[in-house]
């Protein structure tokens, strides 16, 4: 136990030890704890718990490998007295460091702090059966390197969502560079306000039956999204990959917040590189959907984009759905370039309740010939702007549409009589084309 500390401190700590950490400084002093080639075994009590201190820091020492394993038996969620993080903090707390450090805990919470948690520089492993990483105030890294494992919850979470005493906003997590990869048997990323997306990020989260590590989870009631947001979801930059059994990124606004506020339920992509594989929808907003830039690439969805309005003004984004590609209930294409594929006869690549704008940009929407093409075509100005093409395609060909002076070619996934409509010149042709790029069945290039 460290207790009754007088000045800032810094402790240092090696070797194997069979028990638990307490740090009760107080709120005076910042403490920092030091693990510098230190393994520590508990089957009784968490590990680690700070009960108090001014930024408490547990650090990795650079070149040293550090090792934390909590061996308790689940604890119920009527225990009031036991902590379940095998790290458990009451106050703010960071995890950082130039060395290594592995938390594994193998009924219980990884690592939880009742504030905000922040993680930098280190090499993190946490593998747990619930919550991996959990601060009920705000998770933020910065340049560190996470495998993150919940074996039966969720992988990232935040539960707050009113007004520190400081005026800060409780809840969001964010990444500022690094590479992290989340499976999760629940929710991968699951913020109770925003999350946000900044440069030099690696991302990848695999969920329910596509995490390796976790159990699969049953019942209408489970959930199990890549990133879910009960607010505002903000990609500026980043390589993100998703493959998930529930909606690959969701912004909601049904939940209830502390601050007395509306939830936004918006969705905004400003750059980065995104690649999606789901069996729900793509990408979801409540309410708006912004794509300003960046390369999405949705290689499978039940459905693609669906939001109540959704707006196309930059980047490059490929759909490929089984059933509606984009579904909103307003829509405008105001530049980049959008090629969206819906597989399923009867179903719409492009489908809003309102006729959608179209001002700029090239847009290629496939699916099967027949009424759902005039969902597709319901644009305000689709008879100076627009072209329709029908051809039939094997699984194998390339289709070719040029518009305007951009070509784009898609290798077909599978065998479609098809309904092309295209945005951008009412001269645009479809054909059936060479595959001179070598593109694989489900490819597509623009040029």
């Amino acid at each position: 136990t460290f207790s009754a500390i007088k000045t800032e401190s810094i402790y240092s700590i090696s070797g194997k030890f069979s028990g638990s950490i307490v740090i009760n400084t107080g709120d005076n002093y910042k403490f920092e704890l030091e693990l510098s080639g230190f393994s520590l075994v508990t089957d009784s009590t968490n590990p680690i718990t700070v009960l108090s201190g001014d930024e408490v820091t547990i650090q990795a020492k650079k070149d040293t490998k550090n090792y934390i394993y909590d061996n308790r038996s689940a604890i119920s969620d009527n225990d009031t007295t036991s902590r379940s993080g095998a790290i458990h903090s009451d106050v703010d707390m960071e995890i950082s460091g130039k060395g290594e450090l592995w938390v594994v805990s193998k009924n219980n919470n990884g690592i939880h702090s009742k504030k905000d948690l922040q993680v930098k520089n280190l090499k993190l492993g946490v593998s747990c059966a619930d919550n991996a990483l959990k601060g009920n105030d705000s998770v933020s890294f910065e340049n560190a390197r996470a495998t993150i494992i919940a074996t039966a919850g969720d992988g990232i979470k935040t539960t707050r969502t009113d007004i520190s005493d400081k005026g800060n906003q409780r809840g969001a997590i964010t990444f500022d560079g690094g590479y992290y990869n989340v499976y999760s048997a629940a929710e991968g990323v699951d913020a109770s306000y925003d999350v946000v997306v900044n440069a030099s990020t690696t991302l990848s989260i695999f969920t329910d039956k596509y995490s390796n590590h976790s159990v699969q989870l049953s019942g209408s009631d489970k959930s199990a999204k890549g990133i879910k947001s009960c607010n505002e979801i903000v990609i500026n930059a980043g390589d993100i990959r998703i493959k998930s059994s529930d909606n690959a990124i969701h912004a909601n606004n049904t939940a209830t917040l502390e601050n007395n506020q509306t939830p936004l339920g918006n969705l905004t992509v400003n750059g980065g590189n995104l690649t999606v594989f789901t069996h729900g929808v793509g990408l979801r907003a409540d309410n708006d959907l912004s794509v300003k830039g960046g390369n999405i690439n949705i290689i499978y969805s039940f459905l693609g984009l669906d939001g109540k309005n959704i707006g196309i003004s930059g980047g490059t984004l490929g759909v490929i759905s089984a059933y509606d590609g984009i579904s909103a209930e307003s829509l405008s294409f105001d530049g980049g370039k959008t090629f969206v594929l819906s597989t399923v006869s009867g179903n719409s690549a492009i489908r809003s309740e309102e006729k959608y704008t179209y001002t700029s940009g090239c847009v290629v929407a496939v699916m099967q010939e027949g009424t759902a093409a005039d969902a597709a075509k319901n644009c305000k100005n689709f008879a100076s702007v627009g072209s329709l093409a029908t051809l039939s395609l094997a699984q194998g060909e390339c289709l070719s549409c040029t518009v305007g002076d951009q070509t784009l070619t898609f290798n077909m996934s599978k065998d479609m009589s098809c309904a092309v409509v295209m945005l951008g010149s009412n001269s645009a042709s479809a054909t059936k084309g060479e595959n001179s790029k070598g593109l694989a069945c489900g490819e597509f290039i623009w040029e």
